[in-house]
């Protein structure tokens, strides 16, 4: 039994996304780069995204196979790491203080991370 999972993904411009099967289910494709599949690569999988001026979600699809149980159970594991790199409206007062506490000669690349996953 197969089945596409259809996913549309918005978020600040640097992302990225986990993706492993469960349950004895199989990665048969995806919209991503096929290297991984067909060099038989085991899961997890690792994408990193990023972007610039084109703020357009981003559509993927994943193909898995289940051959020895149904899709009553979990098949897909999504995780979204989102960087919010450029924002700094998203640093909390107290990142802001520590980040201001460097000397003016330190330069620190400092941004606020989140994570999420799922299972279908």
């Amino acid at each position: 039994m197969q089945r596409r999972f259809n996913f549309s993904l918005a978020g600040p411009d640097h992302m990225t996304i986990f993706v492993n099967v469960k349950n004895d289910a199989k990665l048969l494709d995806w919209s991503f780069n096929e290297t991984l599949i067909k060099d038989n690569e085991p899961p997890p999988y690792f994408v990193y995204f990023s972007y610039g001026l084109d703020k357009s979600a981003l559509e993927f699809s994943i193909d898995v196979e289940k051959t020895t149980s149904s899709f009553d159970t979990p098949t897909l594991e999504i995780g979204i790491g989102g960087h919010w790199v450029h924002y700094d409206m998203q640093r909390s007062k107290g990142l802001g203080a520590y980040i201001d506490s460097f000397p003016s000669y330190a330069y620190l690349q400092a941004w606020v991370g989140t994570y999420e996953s799922w299972y279908f």
